[in-house]
């Protein structure tokens, strides 16, 4: 691609992907109807725009119409289509092709694009798809660009295994942003995989995207999540995707968060100087209910390590990490 419609694409994506009709089709007229613009930059943007509506008025099957893609546009709509039949892996590939069309891109360019590669990735779980996913998480590109990224962001967070209780802590200080696309998918995110509350005004952004008859296919995304909303918006018979757009592997429950959360360190603690832990005594029982204590370690990401077995001995005269509860544990112990 040359440069200058590299540079067109990017200043219209940034515009143009937003969730509000109202905004991303006179915009995209403009673009079309211009007259000063390339011919062929002319014709990329009629099939963005063609391929996106395409897709959030779940015509889906009308993408494989597209037999050989050849703008941008093309490659991420069948991908897509690709995603949503459980084919990962030519998901993946389709995504990773039109990328490559864009100079020095490491994402598609445009939030729900960026999103869905993201959760392909996730989905085929794959030792190339997770290599590829911490690369991303380390990007500067992406975190330098946090209002285009910050739902995708968010996903390789989840995707590389960061402690759900840290997320949670990050999530508390992220303020909305100005793509209300961005700001549906993040909503996703933390609805499906718990991470906190959604707040009221959160809903009514749900509630709005959920009444608006040009997203039916967002419908079908948001509607496992959000059941009550759909259904006041009517939009209980919106047929669910059969393969989720978010996988569930990373999944942890909120009671099974907040638990560990009693046991971390919070951000709060270090902010205040407290005395932080570094390690911990846990107990795990066998098959016979022979009670055995292991000794474990506080990670960079803030969660604890597996464990590491201590004999009774060593328990008894004293080991880093135990509490007073656990010293008196030490002191009921009779040595045969």
């Amino acid at each position: 691609m040359v440069p200058l419609m590299d540079t067109f694409r990017k200043f219209y994506l940034q515009l143009a992907y937003h969730l509000n009709t109202d905004m991303y089709l006179p915009l995209g007229f403009l673009s079309t109807e211009n007259p000063k613009l390339p011919t062929e930059a002319t014709r990329q943007f009629k099939s963005e725009i063609l391929c996106f509506d395409t897709i959030f008025a779940n015509k889906l099957s009308e993408i494989k119409q597209i037999t050989e893609p050849k703008y941008i546009g093309e490659y991420y709509a069948k991908a897509y289509l690709e995603q949503t039949k459980g084919n990962y892996q030519e998901a993946v590939d389709l995504y990773e092709q039109g990328i490559k069309k864009i100079d020095k891109a490491v994402l598609c360019g445009a939030p729900f694009y960026d999103f869905a590669y993201v959760a392909a990735l996730m989905q085929l779980n794959t030792k190339k798809a997770s290599t590829k996913l911490t690369s991303l998480s380390k990007n500067k590109t992406i975190k330098q660009n946090s209002f285009m990224h910050e739902a995708t962001s968010l996903l390789l967070r989840i995707a590389t295994g960061i402690d759900f209780g840290v997320i949670a802590e990050q999530e508390k200080g992220t303020r909305p942003s100005v793509f209300e696309s961005i700001n549906i998918l993040h909503l996703l995110t933390l609805k499906h995989y718990e991470l906190r509350p959604i707040k009221d005004s959160e809903l009514d952004l749900v509630s709005q995207t959920m009444a608006n008859k040009n997203l039916t296919h967002l419908h079908a995304i948001l509607a496992p999540e959000f059941p009550e909303i759909a259904k006041q918006a009517q939009c209980e018979e919106v047929n669910e995707m059969p393969y989720p757009l978010l996988p569930h592997f990373a999944k942890v429950p909120l009671w099974e968060r907040t638990l560990e959360s009693l046991l971390t360190p919070s951000s709060e603690s270090k902010a205040t100087g407290k005395s932080i832990k570094t390690s911990r005594i846990v107990y795990t029982v066998d098959n016979y209910f022979q009670i055995s204590p292991r000794v474990q370690l506080l990670n960079k990401n803030g969660g604890w390590s597996k464990g590491r077995a201590i004999s009774l001995v060593k328990f008894i005269e004293g080991v880093d990490g135990m509490s007073a509860l656990d010293k008196q544990v030490a002191n009921c112990i009779e040595m045969d």
